[in-house]
């Protein structure tokens, strides 16, 4: 895998949405901001609960690789850092009402 930021395919408590996925690997090939992608079998986050209470919300779990994490040493490109940055500040750009409002209808085939 390239080096840069990136996204949990799944893990132990939820799944990506798929329309996030996809605005997130399109904002990263306008930027020209590499993109890995990582399935964590044993990991959970708090967008589980989101994405089933009170009609569901998109979500997707961002990372910037670190080496040893949740150590009190952990180490970290900054290059990577400066590229999730980035890339946040460009996706969130992209959020006019009427892609919030296609993010959010879960609807079977859109």
């Amino acid at each position: 895998m390239e080096p840069g930021p990136g996204y949990f395919l799944y893990d132990a408590s939820d799944l990506p949405s798929r329309k996030m996925v996809q605005l997130l690997r399109q904002t990263a090939a306008a930027k020209n901001i590499p993109l890995q992608y990582d399935p964590v079998t044993g990991y959970g986050d708090d967008a589980a609960a989101m994405q089933s209470t009170g009609g569901g919300a998109s979500s997707i779990n961002l990372v910037v690789p670190v080496r040893y994490t949740h150590a009190h040493n952990g180490i970290m490109n900054r290059k990577d850092f400066d590229q999730m940055v980035d890339l946040l500040v460009s996706v969130l750009q992209r959020l006019d009402e009427q892609k919030v409002k296609t993010l959010r209808d879960f609807s079977p085939g859109q």
